[in-house]
């Protein structure tokens, strides 16, 4: 039986070099239910949710000429899907629509009232500007660790800098990050936080 990475990496190659469906229905199924759970964390809303992941996996398979690229394939499918989250929700104006499956997402304070939903929303855009007005070099690095994927020896390496400044600047960014997020939510599950912080701090 082959190893979870090796099975991985034999359905990508199949994906990329054979167009097989198979392999790829396979990954889908090994992904979805869970990028449809983080997208609905971050959205609030079921529909978006289902919106979002769909798009990913439609992404993934116009792009499969080009999976031999992606280093992590697990880090690069939740980072599609958190930044497809925070286009749709640029883009939703009707911020009253279907709320999120409470059994199959974390769960905002409030988060079934148009209120909740609102602050759901506006927390997870205050990320996004937080990250944004981050100090260059800072932005720099947080955004080399988490949407590149480098590891922090491979970030200092490649930003000429000591792999203590690295450690440094990221402590600053997660700070920040995790006063906005203190600020705007309540959870109920600490598990599932922990799984999906991951990918902010």
């Amino acid at each position: 039986m082959l190893k979870p990475n090796l099975f991985l990496n034999s359905l990508l190659q199949k994906i990329q070099k054979e167009s097989c469906q198979q392999s790829f229905r396979k990954l889908f199924d090994l992904y979805h239910a869970q990028l449809l759970q983080y997208a609905g964390f971050l959205t609030g809303n079921k529909q978006i949710a289902e919106e979002v992941v769909s798009e990913v996996f439609v992404y993934l398979w116009k792009n499969r000429l080009s999976i031999d690229g992606i280093r992590k394939i697990n880090s690069f499918l939740y980072l599609k899907t958190k930044h497809l989250s925070i286009d749709h929700i640029r883009k939703v104006k009707d911020l009253s629509c279907v709320s999120i499956d409470h059994a199959s997402a974390l769960q905002l304070k409030d988060a079934s009232n148009p209120e909740g939903t609102l602050i759901h929303k506006e927390w997870l855009l205050e990320l996004e500007r937080t990250i944004n007005a981050l100090p260059e070099r800072c932005q720099l690095i947080y955004r080399l660790i988490k949407e590149e994927g480098m590891k922090y020896d491979e970030a200092a390496s490649f930003l000429d800098v000591s792999k203590k400044t690295v450690e440094n600047q990221m402590a600053i960014a997660t700070k920040r990050l995790r006063e906005v997020m203190k600020s705007y939510m309540a959870y109920e599950d600490k598990k599932q936080l922990r799984k999906f912080s991951y990918f902010f701090f």
